[in-house]
This record gives C-alpha cells, sequence and structure tokens, in this order.
C-alpha cells in the first residue's frame, strides 16, 4: 500500500473502525485490504428514481456481505465514532 501511496490513509482507516486490534496479530493486513478492496461492489439503481435502493456487496474476512448503501454508511459510521469514542476523539 506504500508503494501506492495509499499506506497511512488504509492504516487511518482500519484504525478508525477498531480494525487494527483485530489485524495486529498479522504481521502485515496489506492482504486483508486488497482482498476487501478488490471484492467491493456499489450496485446503482437505476430502475427507481424517487427512492433508489443502491446496494453495497464486499467480502470481509471470508463472508460475503450485501446491504444497501444507506445502511453501509450508516454502519461504517457508527464504527468510527464507536472507535473514536474509545480513543477519546469527537467527530
Amino acid at each position: 500500500m506504500n508503494k501506492l501511496g495509499i499506506g497511512d490513509n488504509a492504516y487511518r482507516l482500519l484504525s478508525n473502525l477498531g480494525w487494527v486490534e483485530v489485524l495486529r496479530p498479522m504481521k502485515r493486513f496489506e492482504n486483508f485490504t486488497y482482498k476487501f478492496l478488490r471484492s467491493i461492489v456499489f450496485k446503482k439503481d437505476r430502475l427507481n428514481f424517487d427512492n433508489p435502493d443502491h446496494r453495497v456487496s464486499f467480502r470481509l474476512l471470508n463472508i460475503d456481505y450485501e446491504m444497501s448503501l444507506e445502511n453501509f454508511c450508516l454502519e461504517m459510521a457508527s464504527q468510527m465514532r464507536d472507535s473514536s469514542m474509545t480513543l477519546g476523539i469527537i467527530i
């Protein structure tokens, strides 16, 4: 990730999500991040303009997930908020 120039950003994201402690036993978490980033797919609902149901799917720790874009954003924000509270950061 450092070769791509995203090492610090990836670490910050994983830290904000509270995943660094989970990944710390691994020597390096680049493969974990690559697998996640390679698997994430955004599906735009082009049929329903009034109330679209955009979807996100991804694979994490050998489990496939699919959810609405709204729920994905809420989960990510929740993880960031929980992690920041642990660190004493107000967002």
